[in-house]
């Protein structure tokens, strides 16, 4: 029951904007009047009142709970902004290495580009030389072949003896 009065009069200690509100009660009326006995209702019953020294610890308490949320609410405030930093700069690196990686791509993707171009110049020209090399064996063999009809027409057949058997 004291628990219960406490944080009636804690709630009512909370909200000190809020008006005490009067509540009527059916009693019995006066006998001198026609209007009902009404009492101020502050949360707590007349009948129990709290002591001065709790309430007094009760709103240092309350006061001790503001600050303490007060502090909680500036450091999440914190953590959400240092949160919201960290991830600013995750994507800014993110993005950094993906840009770096993209110009080495490309970079590498131009140095194939221009060693295809040697290698097929190369094989061009060995083509070149193997075709002129081979033109030349030709033309050699032809002087060769042309040589050898002219000498054969030029010395007469030797003939030779049979051998004895």
């Amino acid at each position: 029951l004291r628990l219960r009065q406490a944080a009636v009069c804690v709630s009512a200690l909370c909200n000190p904007a809020r008006p005490l509100m009067m509540r009527q009660t059916p009693q019995p009326t006066d006998p001198g009047s026609s209007e009902p006995v009404s009492e101020t209702e502050s949360g707590c019953e007349s009948a129990d009142p709290i002591a001065p020294e709790t309430v007094r610890m009760l709103r240092l308490e309350l006061e001790g709970e503001r600050r303490q949320n007060k502090q909680l609410q500036a450091k999440l405030k914190r953590a959400a902004k240092l949160n919201e930093q960290l991830q600013t700069q995750a994507e800014q690196e993110e993005e950094y290495l993906t840009n770096k990686l993209m110009k080495r791509l490309e970079a590498l993707k131009r140095e194939k580009e221009h060693l295809a171009r040697q290698v097929e110049m190369e094989e061009e020209n060995i083509t070149n030389k193997l075709y002129k090399k081979l033109e030349q064996v030709k033309q050699e063999k032809v002087s060769l072949e042309n040589l050898l009809e002219q000498a054969r027409k030029s010395t007469p057949p030797v003939t030779r003896p049979l051998a004895p058997r």
